[in-house]
């Protein structure tokens, strides 16, 4: 059985090209899912509707997001 992150065809790796969801990004970024959902509303995270209630997220466009927030910590 072919799962997600098993799944290649030559370079490219299925794993990497499918959007994650809300709850994937908040475990990732340490937050809660509603804040996430919160974030992409007001447009401070790349993201864009899956469905009427859904959010996806590119995990380049988090990683992204991650650094942007970690060098305003500093």
């Amino acid at each position: 059985m072919l799962t997600q992150s098993t799944w290649s065809c030559g370079n490219f790796r299925s794993d990497r090209r499918l959007p994650l969801r809300a709850h994937n990004v908040a475990k990732r970024l340490g937050r809660k899912t509603r804040t996430i959902r919160y974030l992409a509303q007001l447009g401070r995270i790349a993201a864009f509707k899956i469905d009427r209630k859904s959010w996806g997220f590119w995990p380049e466009d988090v990683e992204n997001y991650r650094l942007k927030q970690d060098n305003c910590d500093e």
